[in-house]
């Protein structure tokens, strides 16, 4: 019985630390995205993007090695949720390996909120009074 209990567990222990990274961590439109996948062994093959959903296809490895993360460029997003799932290919009435939500969040729309605009236009204002004040 302990040879069993200690099979199950070596068969589960792939799936055991999967995971999913966004890349930035509070993406905008403007940055493009990139997925850091840890879903054990084997590889991710393949991506699809359906609205909200990215699904990542996943191909078990016949012989179980410690692979590091999977770097999936996604690229630009409009603002919006998604979720992502990794999903094995051999067993697709299988659930998710892991699944994540993340949110892109459109950027504020006046530039004159960016410090650096605000500090332009201080620095034109000063100028333009300066010219009108010679000019008079």
């Amino acid at each position: 019985m302990r040879w069993i209990l200690a099979g199950l567990a070596l068969l589960a222990a792939p799936w055991a630390a999967a995971q999913i990274t966004v890349i930035p961590s509070d993406p905008h439109p403007r940055t493009p995205i990139t997925l850091s996948v840890l879903a054990g062994c084997g590889s991710i093959t393949s991506s699809a993007i359906n609205q909200g959903t990215i699904t990542l296809s996943f191909v078990p490895a016949n012989a179980c090695v410690t692979l590091p993360p999977s770097h999936i460029t996604i690229g630009l997003l409009a603002a919006g949720t998604y979720t992502v799932k990794v999903v094995d290919v051999t067993n697709p009435t299988a659930p998710p390996i892991v699944t994540t939500t993340f949110q892109v969040t459109a950027p504020p729309s006046v530039p004159a909120s960016d410090q650096r605009w605000l500090a332009a236009l201080a620095v034109l204002l000063v100028l333009a009074a300066l010219f009108a004040l010679g000019r008079g």
